[in-house]
């Protein structure tokens, strides 16, 4: 059985992470929760919360917006962490 991954993007930065999907998917179950809001975000986590494996987050700001304004994340979590050089690109 596949882990079930929800992975919380910005609407911005979703066609970026498609580009992998075929194989992340061939890895695990995936959900995309793109937001554009921090409110919008804070409501994505709390729906999605307790319907995945883990959580992949598109960046060290939606994983630490969670911990600091919402709670903490009680699920295994990671963050994809990019270079200045790549995140101004």
């Amino acid at each position: 059985m596949k882990y079930h991954i929800g992975i919380i993007t910005a609407r911005k930065s979703l066609r970026n992470l498609q580009n992998s999907d075929a194989l992340m998917r061939e890895l695990c179950d995936i959900t995309y929760l793109p937001y554009s809001t921090t409110m919008e975000l804070t409501n994505l986590y709390l729906e999605h919360a307790n319907k995945f494996d883990g959580f992949l987050f598109s960046g060290q700001y939606p994983h630490d917006y969670i911990i600091e304004n919402v709670c903490a994340i009680s699920k295994p979590c990671r963050f994809l962490d990019l270079a200045d050089r790549d995140y101004y690109r």
